[in-house]
């Protein structure tokens, strides 16, 4: 379990690394700890990071020339490095680090899901290099493990055979990413507490427990890195790119230059009038009025559109932009309602995330007033 203070455990960083200066070349802070059998009250990105943060400086500080790797994340859990990317993440580490088992997958095999590499396809550490690329950290990759297991009752085993051949097939398809310096097979033996025990956590081994060889060992010890071609996993034909746009829909502008988002094409902002809710009399009626923001994102199953509105307050200065979130529908609608007394409204934009081009506005954002 994490400690309960992270300067306790900077205290013990601090320790070993001033200890082992010079004699131990990286450090990795913690270890899957998007997991709960690793981080028991519960895996939380914000929770981690204080520890990453804690451990950094006191390492580079004793050591200098020793790197900080951050805790290698079970199989390639992009989803938790963003989250860790969002909580400070960013300058604490040297080396990314990851554990991408794909079970009995062979290493060139990958699955998609919402446009995206699923963290548990071997190569799926690819999607990981882009979401440290979009936050501009391009910082080396580690496996710090991976492996298939020889276990012959659990659904996730592979014959002796098999494992010798995904490895070999593995450290040549990891050839074609430069970016992925390290990568360390799990592990060497099979787990000698459990006496070979056909588990697959016990069966990673690339030897018996009474050190008998397996086939594994031998492709190990004769890999030769550049003997043969190096094969990156080729991903299937990218889907056509959500499109978003703000009712009524206008065609945009022709030779759009890429852009990281897709804002509106126009704007539309509608007012509906509607009778607040009665608190006391039916005599204390108040005439409401509601802000209607609605459109829909061409292509899209899911996700978020950041709606930003701005207006005016009761002595006529425009208010700093709030940004609303808004989920979209099955078909990629949504709606955003707002109620208010009396403001002039002014629709700044409109981003879907999830889009990679853009298209301005031909007109200015649109005004409407109560």
């Amino acid at each position: 379990a994490a400690p309960r203070n992270p300067a306790d455990y900077a205290d013990f960083v601090r320790f070993v690394a001033t200890r082992y200066a010079g004699k131990v070349s990286a450090w990795e802070v913690w270890n899957e700890e998007n997991t709960s059998r690793f981080w028991p009250s519960g895996p939380s990105p914000s929770a981690y990071v204080p520890l990453l943060r804690a451990a950094y400086p006191v390492v580079k500080a004793a050591d200098p020339a020793a790197l900080v790797v951050f805790g290698g994340v079970s199989q390639n859990d992009y989803a938790y490095i963003e989250g860790a990317y969002a909580a400070g993440a960013k300058g604490y580490f040297d080396v990314m680090a990851v554990h991408p088992y794909p079970g009995p997958n062979p290493p060139e095999s990958a699955s998609y899901e919402n446009g995206r590499m699923t963290p548990g396809s071997f190569a799926g550490f690819t999607e990981v290099r882009e979401a440290m690329l979009a936050r501009g950290d391009d910082k080396p990759i580690w496996l710090t493990e991976f492996g298939w297991s020889t276990t012959t009752t659990e659904s996730w085993g592979v014959s002796p055979s098999q494992q010798a051949d995904y490895l070999t097939r593995a450290y040549r398809l990891l050839e074609a990413y430069p970016y992925v310096h390290v990568a360390y097979w799990y592990n060497l033996r099979n787990n000698h507490w459990d006496n070979d025990a056909d588990t697959w956590e016990t069966q990673l081994g690339l030897m018996r427990t009474d050190f008998v060889k397996k086939p594994s060992y031998y492709a190990f010890k004769g890999y030769v890195p550049g003997a043969g071609p190096a094969y990156p996993v080729t991903p299937p034909p990218a889907p056509a790119q959500p499109s978003l746009s703000i009712s009524p829909a206008e065609t945009s502008p022709a030779g759009t230059a890429p852009r990281a988002r897709r804002r509106a094409t126009t704007t539309s902002i509608s007012l509906t009038r509607r009778v607040g809710r009665t608190r006391a009399r039916a005599a204390s009626r108040r005439l409401a009025r509601e802000l209607v923001v609605s459109g829909r994102v061409t292509g899209a199953r899911g996700g978020r559109v950041k709606i930003k509105l701005r207006h005016r307050d009761a002595r006529g200065r425009w208010v700093r932009p709030r940004a609303h979130a808004v989920a979209l529908s099955a078909d990629g609608r949504f709606r955003l309602r707002l109620g208010f007394r009396r403001a002039r409204w002014l629709l700044v934009r409109a981003v879907y995330p999830g889009s990679d081009t853009a298209a301005p506005s031909r007109s200015a954002p649109r005004r409407v007033r109560s």
